[in-house]
């Protein structure tokens, strides 16, 4: 199942915002603020959850296949920003370990999916290679 952009959007607002102020927040978050925290923007996280959710059970980690959308919004995070986990938990709301043990299975996945596509950084899109 394809999760829309907007479900990626709102996610990445109420992990920007999480630490403000209720009336402080921002109802919206542009397209400039999501891809300055995350490197991609929100169509680029749909396809990449599609992407990671279409691996066969076998290819991934059991931890990954109860991975939420948010996970890959922390690990997209993790990779922007490049802190450590302490920082990192701290922005996010979690604690370390809990950081730690849903960044990694994202990652795992992310290693197993990088066989099958190609990532242009100036566009932040997808291509999918065909397997030889």
């Amino acid at each position: 199942m394809r999760l829309s952009p907007g479900i990626f959007k709102e996610l990445g607002r109420e992990l920007i915002h999480a630490k403000m102020h209720p009336t402080k927040r921002q109802r919206a978050l542009g397209d400039r603020a999501f891809k300055a925290h995350f490197s991609l923007c929100s169509v680029g996280c749909s396809d990449l959850w599609f992407e990671l959710k279409t691996l066969e059970n076998a290819e991934v980690s059991k931890e990954f296949l109860c991975a939420k959308p948010c996970h890959l919004l922390w690990t997209l995070f993790f990779f922007h920003v490049y802190s450590n986990e302490e920082v990192n938990a701290n922005f996010i709301g979690v604690t370390p370990k809990t950081f730690r043990k849903h960044t990694w299975c994202v990652i795992d996945a992310l290693n197993v999916l990088s066989g099958k596509i190609v990532i242009s950084i100036f566009y932040n899109e997808f291509e999918i290679k065909q397997e030889n």
